[in-house]
Formats: structure tokens, C-alpha cells, sequence
């Protein structure tokens, strides 16, 4: 979801970006043409973030990791007696995520 809005939004800065340079010469305001490229480049940089974050998620040292502080939390809260049963925890939930995203069906090995 966070890779699609970020494209959707990149999109949309790009297409302002296009327009900006077409009519350059009609803009009295530079500082706007100046603030629109900043933007896009801000963005361009992110989603080179997202990726890497992404990627990063996806390898499987961090997934095995993830799973064992996901388990060892779910233990701790279990000890501690943090758990309420009709409130669902923080850390169930992400056990559930978890689980639902290394599934075979997810495409995350």
C-alpha cells in the first residue's frame, strides 16, 4: 500500500513537474517552479527508501527475526499476564500479520 501511494503521489509531482517546465515562461513565481522540483526530488528519495525498506523486510534473516521477537513478546506478554482476552494485543495481532504475510499464498518465502 505505502509502494502505491508513493508511486500515485510521485506521478502526480512528476506530471506538476512536466507542466511547470512546458509553461516555465508564463510562471512569474520561480520560487514555485524552485519548491516543485525540490519536492519531486524529496520524493525520488523516499521511494528509494521504500524499496530498500522493503527488500530489507523480505530477506529471510530479517522474517526469522522478526518471528522470534514477535514470539518472544507474545511470551513475555503471556508471563506478565498483559494479555486481556477480549482485547486482542499489539503483539497477537502482529503475530497474525506476520504469519499472513510469510504465508505461501503472499509470495514471501
Amino acid at each position: 500500500q505505502a509502494s502505491e501511494k508513493y508511486h500515485t503521489m510521485n506521478e502526480r509531482l512528476t506530471q506538476r513537474l512536466r507542466i511547470v517546465h512546458e509553461h516555465q515562461s508564463t510562471f512569474i513565481n520561480s520560487a514555485l517552479v524552485a519548491s516543485l522540483a525540490i519536492q519531486n526530488e524529496l520524493f525520488s528519495q523516499g521511494g528509494a527508501e521504500v524499496i530498500k525498506a522493503n527488500q530489507m523486510c523480505q530477506m529471510e534473516g530479517v522474517i526469522k527475526a522478526m518471528r522470534e521477537q514477535s514470539n518472544d513478546l507474545a511470551e513475555w506478554d503471556a508471563a506478565s499476564g498483559r494479555i486481556m482476552p477480549s482485547v486482542p494485543s499489539v503483539t497477537s495481532l502482529s503475530s497474525v500479520a506476520l504469519s499472513n504475510m510469510l504465508s505461501p499464498r503472499s509470495g514471501v518465502h
